[in-house]
């Protein structure tokens, strides 16, 4: 048995914009959101299934005093990726892979934007744009004389990103979306009885937004 996971934690101290650096001055106005509900979706079987882009988050934000300056969105969530199987054969090969994308949107609305869709306009997203914020990958093969085997496995944890854009307008009713995507899908082949499920979910999560002004250094 294989398993891989890919996971992210990054700190944002300072940005390249254009080719410059940029360091953050103190914060001046911030926006916390936070939810505890969980969202988890499922492959039981060979098959894959794809959700579309969900908004785990959202909050209004006031740039009225803007002007030279950037949104920093902190995003903080539990993840899980879960799979099991249950065999009883002489050969199994079994693939079963799930994860979690995720984005940050900023006055997505249609009709120019769809918050669902997979392409929106790009000066609705926050860089770097999408990034996988959890992903698991199992692979098994068995060649024995025939057994009853039971495999059950379990990640999670806290994962957090941190999402800016620059250029911002000076508004009072800017929406910020923090979004995710979820993917699972499982392939396996035996010669005997076999029934195998792969999940991923998030659950707590908070969303710190924070505007900034940037002083360009040579």
């Amino acid at each position: 048995m294989i398993m891989f996971r890919i996971g992210h934690t990054l700190a944002l101290s300072c940005l390249m914009i254009a080719g410059t650096a940029a360091t953050l001055n103190a914060q001046e106005r911030v926006a916390i959101t936070s939810a505890t509900n969980r969202l988890i979706i499922s492959q039981v079987g060979n098959g894959i299934t794809t959700t579309p882009w969900i908004t785990v988050l959202v909050t209004p934000y006031d740039t009225s005093s803007g002007g030279d300056k950037a949104l920093i969105v902190q995003t903080s969530s539990i993840t899980g990726i879960f799979s099991a199987d249950i065999r009883l054969s002489q050969f199994t090969l079994l693939l079963e892979n799930a994860g979690i994308q995720a984005r940050v949107l900023i006055d997505c609305a249609p009709p120019t934007c769809v918050s669902t869709s997979n392409t929106v306009p790009a000066n609705t997203l926050a860089t770097p744009g999408v990034i996988t914020l959890d992903q698991a990958f199992h692979f098994l093969l068995q060649v024995d004389s025939g057994s009853f085997n039971v495999a059950l496995d379990e990640t999670a944890g806290a994962r957090s990103f941190n999402f800016y854009k620059v250029g911002i307008s000076k508004s009072h009713n800017h929406t910020v979306q923090f979004q995710v995507r979820f993917k699972a899908d499982a392939f396996s082949t035996a010669n005997g009885p076999i029934l195998d499920a792969v999940a991923a979910g998030i659950g707590k999560r908070t969303m710190i937004v924070d505007m900034v002004k940037l002083n360009q250094e040579d």
